[in-house]
């Protein structure tokens, strides 16, 4: 089975997509990319399960008619899980989708049955008493670069997705093939959601099974951040990859798809 289609929420147009048949997983993409990026998952998972994936307001195919915020993002994310009248789903969610993930799971969505967030913070930035961010100042030049030259902004952004030991050779034009038409008002505003979401004396309410797949060179999200969570978390469990950055499921592929499948299955 697969199907392409639209629905409306909140006044967005959300594109979706499902392959395959079976226990529900929903992918939930990072900022400035699309669904596409799960496209070694779509095609290895959708043999034995129903894979559904989207893309976030404003990204890929999907139109935006309200701001992006990590409030509407969620939203968007419960009325596709209430309009597919989905049962015992699985989430997936990188980066900024693992912070989706993480959100819907404290407005306790009941259809949810667990979380898998790769390449994860609760805060995205450091902070008093707080150390497993970035350097604010980071993600300040970042929203300036976007600001003066788009393309060249997130050509060095996606650089820095990988370590020096992955290779990316044929993994970065791809991405940069499906950024051509992010909006930069939409980057910006979206961007805006890492200064200002702080979940970390929230996500200890989080009961669900949690398992937490992260890159031990992770330089957008401190491996640190991974080990925060986890303490957090009490059903959770964390996953390191070795030799790897922000993208394990990009770059370690096999393993990646083994730790997750191990992991649904033990549910």
């Amino acid at each position: 089975m697969r199907k392409m289609a639209y629905f409306i929420c909140n006044g967005n147009k959300i594109f979706y997509n499902i392959k395959g048949n079976g226990r529900p997983l929903l992918f939930i993409h990072g900022w400035a990319t699309t669904s596409r990026v799960w496209e070694e998952q779509i095609n290895y998972f959708s043999k034995n399960y129903k894979v559904i994936y989207f893309d976030l307001s404003g990204f890929g195919k999907s139109i935006n008619s309200k701001p992006i915020t990590l409030d509407n993002l969620t939203r968007d994310l419960t009325c596709l899980i209430d309009y597919l009248s989905l049962k015992k789903v699985i989430l997936i969610g990188w980066s900024l989708g693992a912070l989706v993930s993480l959100k819907s799971a404290l407005s306790s969505i009941e259809p949810v049955e667990s979380l898998v967030l790769v390449g994860a913070t609760a805060r995205f930035t450091n902070g008093p008493g707080y150390n497993a961010g970035l350097p604010g100042i980071l993600l300040k030049r970042l929203y300036k670069r976007l600001e003066r030259d788009t393309k060249r902004a997130l050509a060095d952004f996606y650089t820095l997705l990988f370590s020096e030991k992955e290779n990316c050779s044929r993994i970065i034009p791809k991405l940069l093939k499906d950024s051509v038409n992010l909006d930069r008002k939409v980057l910006l505003e979206s961007l805006n959601i890492f200064f200002d979401t702080d979940l970390r004396n929230k996500i200890s309410n989080i009961k669900l099974p949690t398992l937490i797949i992260h890159g031990d060179s992770d330089q957008i999200c401190p491996v640190s951040s991974a080990d925060y969570i986890h303490s957090r978390i009490s059903n959770s469990v964390v996953e390191i990859i070795k030799g790897t950055c922000h993208v394990p499921f990009l770059t370690k592929v096999d393993k990646f798809n083994q730790i997750l499948e191990k992991w649904i299955r033990r549910l």
